[in-house]
């Protein structure tokens, strides 16, 4: 079984309390575990980095300057700026390498999508429903930081981000497995965040079945029949298809 999360705010602050982490480390090895998704499959290319005001944002910042480093021509858009302490800091980095924001961006070889986290709650404004739109109907490879942008935490959302790859920060979110979200998510890739995954996790309230927790009944004898395998009790609702 694979154990899900709703939110990993409670993980990030026990990774700082406990382990001695930081933040702003979390956030570096954020950005380099997407990094390492472009690089494995582009060896060079324009990337698009489209990136939100908080903290999943900033780790899109980190990203970029690592593709900077790593001599990928990057486009940075800021819809609305970074509020956040770290993007501020993140941002300062990067316009002392020369790379500014664009005001508006073009097709990109990636497009990668670190507008909103997994802690969204709410519906999103015409700007960023507007945004999105022309993200999706961009060619290039699309990757999502953490969750693809406008699925909320209960897994629901109007309209988000159509990724091929999810790096999901630190632990599987439960929000990604839900049956409407699956085909937007694309492949789902959970990064570590510098500590080992059995350190960093907490016990989960739900949990992911796998093949390997299906225990079918074993046959030892040909001469055997329903009732040698034990009893099933099925619990139904009253509507039709229950």
């Amino acid at each position: 079984m694979i154990p899900l999360y709703e939110e990993v705010g409670a993980l990030d602050r026990q990774a700082v309390e406990v382990f001695g982490m930081t933040e702003e480390l979390l956030m570096e090895h954020a950005g380099m575990a997407l990094f390492r998704q472009i690089e494995k499959r582009f060896e060079k290319g324009r990337v698009l980095v489209v990136a939100g005001t908080g903290n999943n944002g900033a780790d899109g910042l980190v990203l970029a300057r690592l593709l900077l480093s790593a001599g990928y021509d990057v486009q940075l858009y800021l819809p609305v700026g970074t509020n956040s302490e770290l993007g501020k800091r993140q941002l300062t980095r990067l316009e002392a390498l020369g790379l500014k924001p664009v005001e508006s961006f073009e097709n990109a070889d990636v497009v990668v999508d670190t507008l909103f986290g997994s802690g969204l709650s709410r519906k999103l404004e015409l700007w960023a429903l507007d945004l999105i739109r022309k993200m999706n109907k961009m060619d290039g490879f699309k990757l999502a930081c953490d969750v693809p942008s406008g699925v909320t935490r209960e897994g629901d959302y109007d309209l988000c981000f159509r990724a091929d790859v999810t790096v999901t920060m630190g632990a599987p979110k439960l929000a990604l497995y839900k049956d409407r979200t699956k085909d937007m998510a694309g492949e789902i890739v959970v990064a570590d965040l510098g500590l080992p995954r059995e350190k960093y996790c907490q016990e989960p309230e739900n949990f992911l079945l796998e093949t390997g927790d299906l225990k079918l009944p074993h046959r030892d004898a040909q001469d055997s029949h329903k009732g040698n395998y034990g009893h099933m009790v099925v619990a139904m609702g009253s509507k039709q298809g229950a």
